[in-house]
């Protein structure tokens, strides 16, 4: 199969966020710039109704995309810290 073509359910960890499939990069997807930031590395695919799915470019993806994952990505950061404090 093809980097730039997905069968949603597949081995690829990621989540979905309306009609599209964010993948988290295989093995170490969190990542720290030079100044210190901290990012993820993901490809984001666009679900047709077959649950196949298709790669965008980075010019393809629109800009409330990009803030509807950040959320999402922070969202789940915020439950993992609350849940690990819980434990803690």
């Amino acid at each position: 199969m093809s980097d730039e073509n997905l069968d949603i359910g597949s081995q690829r960890e990621g989540f979905r966020l309306g009609d599209y499939f964010i993948a988290f990069a295989p093995g170490e997807f969190i990542k720290e710039d030079p100044d210190g930031k901290m990012y993820i590395l993901i490809d984001i695919y666009k679900i047709d109704g077959d649950n196949k799915a298709t790669k965008l470019k980075d010019n393809e993806i629109p800009p409330e995309l990009e803030q509807s994952i950040n959320e999402q990505v922070n969202q789940y950061l915020l439950a993992a810290i609350n849940k690990n404090k819980l434990e803690g």
